[in-house]
């Protein structure tokens, strides 16, 4: 069955909690020419992806997506360095103790210092995301191809 190289498909899916959207868009090309795209902490997804997508397609230039369409702070949590804090205001007291002035600092102050709050993200299970992953893919790619055959 003969097949344009130009297509595109899409699905959208939820893999590890994440709500995501993967998208494949190609244009004529000799050979399999893959530009994978993904978001900065799921890169390590591309091997994976990448060996999926080389079973699946053939030819073509092929440009493959993967976006999160909302991060949610479900698995962000702030972290409270409470040492460091009482450290930055025994700092204050101090510096109004020797300069002989008011010294008043409220949470809000001494949460501005640096490092004083943080976010901690929790672990990514990547084994999880990558199973979950795979029907979406299928799905792209299904999609993809019947484009390409139309």
């Amino acid at each position: 069955m003969i097949r344009s190289m130009t297509g595109y498909g899409s699905a959208k899916g939820t893999s590890a909690g994440f709500p995501i959207t993967v998208e494949l868009r190609s244009v004529n090309n000799r050979y399999l020419d893959l530009g994978i795209k993904l978001p900065r902490g799921f890169l390590f997804a591309e091997t994976a992806i990448k060996a999926f997508l080389q079973q699946n397609i053939a030819r073509g230039k092929v440009d493959f997506y993967l976006a999160l369409d909302s991060v949610g702070s479900d698995d962000t949590r702030i972290r409270v360095n409470e040492k460091l804090a009482s450290a930055y205001l025994a700092a204050i007291s101090s510096i109004g103790e020797e300069l002989k002035i008011p010294a008043s600092a409220g949470a809000l102050d001494i949460a501005r210092f640096p490092e004083v709050l943080s976010l901690e993200k929790e672990e990514l299970d990547q084994e999880r995301f990558l199973e979950e992953l795979h029907p979406i893919l299928e799905t792209a790619v299904t999609d993809f191809n019947a484009m390409r055959t139309r």
